[in-house]
């Protein structure tokens, strides 16, 4: 995919600035934007609402962001909640701005999704079998640029946790060495083009179910497994931090029956990372003066409990 570079340029919104003008963003495209600017969920992205499309400004590389582009322009004839990024008047599906770049969606009128609402435990795990199965016949699937796998993950400092800044309580330390042991050594599992990050923010839903599948930031080559990992934490996760195992169940049967691969097999070990990784990143919050949520910590810490 091709890309072009501007000039920077700074706008400034409620929250953040834009690199880029939106005058700059609509000629690029050819598009209207609506007059007003609406900031959208927070995210390690800045991300607006302008009328019909969502701008997406993050700071990440030009290959990652190809890398991405190409895997959801693959995804999205095959998977109508997958919403691939606007092609602009030059071929282009971004604009490279210094170490920032910009992309445009069209703008999914949903909601994000309650987890505990029937329709999105029911929709979810059929959705991410789609999904699995779409992504497995990607023809140029390749490892993303900056975004490895699990195993191949720096387990001091990454994108999600820095360990040397946390505090460590004696939970975490077990359930960090015993994850890292299991990962040394995992069982055969499948590997493919994977979300990364499957859990109910970065699904939209209305009355009528799931409409959206968002935020790829972390989509990589990885263990789909690990996806419905995360998908079965977010649907069973009770407020005393214990996993429901009848919700659970009917995820990962759900996720099978609508033609996922069964790997229930790791699925403890890999509950145990999710919950870690999602525990490490809110202390890692914490530590740098950063929004965090104690009784979200108090769930995740409760849970990962059961696991080690």
């Amino acid at each position: 995919m091709a890309s072009s570079s501007v000039t920077l340029s700074v706008v400034a919104t409620p929250e953040a600035s834009l690199v880029v003008t939106p005058a700059g963003i609509a000629a690029h495209w050819g598009i209207e934007l609506g007059e007003s600017v609406e900031p959208l969920a927070p995210s390690r992205a800045l991300v607006l609402r302008c009328g019909a499309y969502v701008i997406r400004d993050e700071e990440t590389s030009v290959e990652s962001i190809q890398w991405e582009h190409d895997f959801l322009g693959f995804l999205s004839p095959r998977i109508p909640e997958v919403v691939a990024p606007l092609t602009a008047l030059d071929g282009s599906t971004f604009l490279a701005a210094g170490d920032h770049v910009v992309s445009v969606t069209p703008h999914i009128a949903a909601e994000r999704a309650d987890r505990s609402a029937p329709v999105v435990r029911r929709e979810a795990p059929r959705l991410l079998a789609r999904l699995h199965r779409a992504a497995g016949e990607w023809p140029r699937a390749r490892p993303r640029p900056g975004r490895p796998s699990w195993r191949e993950l720096d387990w001091v400092t990454n994108d999600i946790w820095d360990w040397t800044v946390l505090h460590r309580t004696a939970l975490l330390e077990r359930a960090y060495e015993v994850s890292r042991e299991w990962l040394a050594s995992p069982p055969p599992l499948d590997e493919q083009a994977v979300h990364g990050d499957f859990h109910s923010d970065n699904l939209l839903a209305s009355e009528r179910g799931i409409e959206g599948l968002i935020d790829w930031e972390f989509a990589r080559i990885d263990w789909p497994a690990s996806d419905l990992a995360a998908a079965v934490m977010v649907l069973s996760l009770q407020r005393d931090g214990t996993i429901d195992r009848r919700i659970a169940d009917e995820t990962v049967a759900a996720y099978v029956d609508a033609g996922g691969l069964d790997e229930s097999h790791a699925l403890e070990p890999l509950l145990r990372q999710v919950l870690l990784a999602v525990a490490l990143h809110a202390r890692t919050r914490k530590a740098t003066g950063q929004s965090w949520s104690p009784e979200f910590q108090g769930m995740l810490e409760a849970g990962l409990e059961n696991f080690v």
